[in-house]
């Protein structure tokens, strides 16, 4: 079974918002009402990235994992064009890494959004996802030498996780992960 993390709600990006048609289009939107959201000034067509988020992640568990990818790609770029911090939206990449994981399979992309998170900011679900990368290239390998060297990268990853403060059940998925490397490495050595 290959465990997938990802976030399901983004914390440190509520206060923003973002119109929809300047990350779309790039245009400066015309003046409209505005309104009090989240304790900032929103306009009627503006949205917060929290939003933005949430609805990413109802389509990535709806299995739309095409509209789910547009929407985060959507928040990459408006939180760069509003000067948001990386790692506030560090969640964003290891959402968009587990899209790439599960829907595409695409191992390139999905273990550049997982290392690009963890750039930003230690987080245990990009690590336990690059761990169960590193498991699935295993599979294809048959040195085993080099086998036992991309098993102790994953309990690599795996430990980082676990010394990281738990947010999620990615503590869970790590130490199942450890216990099965821990087996796999006994039977190679």
């Amino acid at each position: 079974m290959i465990f997938i993390v990802y976030y399901w709600w983004l914390p440190f990006v509520s206060g923003f918002a973002v119109t929809r048609s300047l990350v779309i289009r790039k245009l400066t939107p015309k003046a409209t009402t505005t309104h009090l959201h989240a304790a900032s000034v929103v306009k009627d067509n503006e949205e917060p990235l929290s939003v933005m988020f949430q609805r990413a992640v109802v389509c990535q568990r709806a299995g739309n994992y095409e509209e789910a990818l547009k929407e985060y790609k959507l928040i990459l770029q408006a939180a760069r064009q509003c000067d948001v911090a990386p790692d506030k939206y560090a969640e964003v990449h290891v959402n968009i890494g587990a899209l790439y994981l599960r829907n595409s399979k695409d191992a390139t992309q999905a273990k550049f959004h997982f290392q690009t998170a963890l750039e930003h900011r230690p987080m245990g679900t990009a690590h336990v996802n690059l761990a169960v990368l590193l498991l699935q290239e295993l599979s294809t390998v048959q040195d085993k030498e080099v086998g036992l060297d991309i098993l102790s990268e994953a309990k690599r990853h795996c430990k980082e996780a676990l010394s990281l403060p738990e947010e999620g059940h990615e503590h869970t998925v790590a130490t199942r992960l450890l216990q099965d490397m821990n087996q796999m490495m006994s039977q190679l050595v």
